[in-house]
């Protein structure tokens, strides 16, 4: 096991990506090392500092190549119809959000999680996005991620 791990750290401000940078290093020690310089930016008297951890479902069509299957060894991979599906962990952290009555707005978010390629990254991605669309609607991540377990 000599491969070196490697995260994808997403930038995402008011609901839009601002940014997208890759990490050495397992997913968690990028959590935690980036959770440690957040701190220093965040305002307690203006927002709650949250980190969250969530499973994210992915599908990829098969076959896959060996070196994307090394990476998703770890991660719960199954074959469904002609698609790998697995369950990526998925870190958030909001350091600068806000209550408008009753609707929670993340103003800046970071989401982190194993790098396995671009597609894997789009998906991700766009769930997030997705689901601060949907917040305000109280469906975090329902709606379209709900048509994944169908086989079409």
């Amino acid at each position: 096991m000599t491969t070196l791990s490697e995260s994808i750290i997403i930038y995402v401000e008011n609901n839009n990506v601002s940014k997208k940078e890759t990490a050495k290093g397992d997913t968690a020690s990028v959590v935690k090392d980036l959770a440690k310089k957040l701190i220093e930016e965040w305002d307690p008297n203006a927002s709650d500092f949250i980190v969250l951890k969530d499973q994210y479902p992915i599908k990829l069509p098969l076959p896959l190549s060996k070196e994307l299957m090394d990476k998703l060894s770890r991660f719960d991979i199954k074959r469904v119809g002609n698609e790998a599906e697995a369950s990526l962990p998925v870190y958030e952290i909001t350091y600068s959000n806000k209550w408008e009555e009753e609707t929670f707005k993340a103003e800046r978010l970071i989401v982190i999680s194993p790098f396995i390629n671009d597609e894997v990254t789009t998906q991700i991605t766009d769930a997030v996005i997705n689901a601060l669309n949907e917040e305000g609607e109280g469906e975090e991540q329902e709606g379209e991620e709900d048509d994944e377990e169908d086989i079409e």
